[in-house]
């Protein structure tokens, strides 16, 4: 479940909701999942226009060292690249919510692609906490009706195809640039070998 929250955040940010409801890591795709995200964010904002920031909300309940162990780090790299520095609005809040007891072999795979004022605004919270209480009304969170909300947006982004090609039209075609087309070295230089040093036990 990818959702745009209709309510704020304390300090005035949109909220962006991301919850697992299919607990099989067999089902689970990671590039998928990042298609997802930016597809519903890419027409969030041709709707909603600019904003002042947008605070990102990852419910880690259902999330299993299986899930973990499927994440592409390849994707993982560009999609923490997109948060940091293509995103069209500022990502000015980051929570992890019901973080499990194995959440720093997450960090420890993700962190490599995070600059410091990324690192600077992640919030844990583990179960049961209240801590996110200090950014966002609890109740404000996606509570029910979480498979239905999932059908809507599915059913809003096939509604739209139509803006989705004609985006598909406006993007870079690497393959034209005069110096040649630009990959993920280009922008990080060795990082191919920090992917083999990690590891999940």
């Amino acid at each position: 479940l990818i959702y745009p929250l209709p309510t704020l955040t304390k300090k005035g940010f949109r909220s962006i909701y991301c919850e697992l409801l299919d607990a099989d890591p067999k089902k689970f795709v990671y590039a998928d999942v990042i298609k997802a995200f930016l597809m519903i964010m890419d027409l969030w904002q041709y709707e909603e226009g600019t904003v002042p920031g947008v605070a990102l909300i990852v419910n880690l309940d259902r999330v299993s060292l299986g899930h973990i162990s499927r994440v592409n780090l390849t994707v993982a790299q560009q999609f923490f690249y997109f948060l940091q520095e293509a995103m069209f609005v500022s990502l000015k809040e980051f929570h992890f919510i019901n973080a499990p007891t194995f959440v720093d072999k997450l960090l420890s795979m993700v962190k490599p692609f995070m600059k410091d004022e990324l690192l600077d605004i992640l919030k844990v919270h583990q179960a049961d906490a209240n801590s996110l209480e200090e950014f966002i009304a609890i109740e404000d969170l996606v509570k029910d009706n979480k498979n239905v909300l999932k059908d809507e947006m599915f059913n809003k982004l096939k509604a739209n195809h139509k803006f989705f090609e004609d985006e598909a039209k406006k993007r870079v075609d690497e393959s034209k640039r005069p110096d040649g087309p630009k990959t993920l070295s280009s922008f990080f230089p060795g990082m191919e070998e920090s992917f083999k040093k990690l590891e999940i036990d």
